[in-house]
């Protein structure tokens, strides 16, 4: 069984980072040292055995995304399983809505049963005091720009700094594979019944990348098996 993700959003949003941390088993400081995507990047995660996840990591800059809506529109958005979208917080304009907007929109003709996932990504660098009144109102304004097409949008706050990353992917792979429960780091099991919340609280702790990627990231930089913590110097 093969299920076609696209992981997209501006460049410099962390989605590259995101990645290599849930996929690759990064540590959130090594992720300092990635490069921008060019194009597009293909990597295949396999669980069970028999699932794969063809994550198709797209490049995050303007020429690129013209050229994905204008002349890759068919192949990037055709048989699509979920999109996973990401904004940095930080740089959250009219703009960056008008491009989420024109993705969705393409998604929705090629793909109109895809599920999206919104990840208002380094929510770190909001004052602790404000991340609540600041994701409510992105997500307003994500919900508004799709309220019209047939693809389901959800949004989750993440850092790469703390267990809201993995929350949100957690989520992310619950939708792609139902009736499941991970029982330990890289393990899914069937279970029977659908929880209301993905039992995948374990992935913050995993010693071990989530799942078996096939093609990981070139030239890994070294790394270690200790827990994520973020450096003393982050506030949040």
């Amino acid at each position: 069984m093969k299920k076609k993700v696209l992981l997209m959003g501006k460049s410099g949003s962390g989605k590259t980072s995101m990645r290599s941390i849930i996929f690759a088993d990064y540590l959130a400081r090594d992720t300092t040292r990635l490069s921008p995507t060019i194009d597009v990047e293909y990597s295949s995660v396999q669980f069970l055995g028999n699932l794969h996840l063809h994550l198709w990591d797209c490049g995050g800059q303007d020429d690129f995304y013209k050229n994905y809506l204008d002349n890759m529109r068919d192949h990037i958005f055709r048989s699509v399983e979920l999109l996973v979208y990401v904004f940095d917080i930080e740089h959250f304009e009219a703009v960056d809505l008008k491009q989420f907007e024109a993705v969705a929109e393409a998604l929705d003709q090629h793909s109109p049963d895809a599920l999206v996932f919104v990840l208002l990504h380094k929510m770190d660098l909001v004052a602790e005091e404000e991340r609540s009144l600041v994701f409510r109102e992105r997500e307003s304004l994500i919900n508004e720009c799709t309220r019209n097409l047939a693809v389901r949008v959800k949004c989750f706050p993440s850092s790469i700094w703390d267990e809201t990353l993995y929350r949100a992917w957690s989520q992310i792979v619950y939708s792609l594979v139902p009736n499941t429960k991970l029982v330990s780091a890289g393990t899914i099991t069937i279970t029977s019944g659908s929880p209301p919340e993905p039992p995948f609280d374990t992935l913050r702790h995993r010693s071990a990348p989530l799942g078996t990627t096939t093609r990981p990231t070139p030239h890994p930089p070294s790394r270690d098996s200790r827990p994520l913590t973020p450096p003393s110097a982050n506030p949040h």
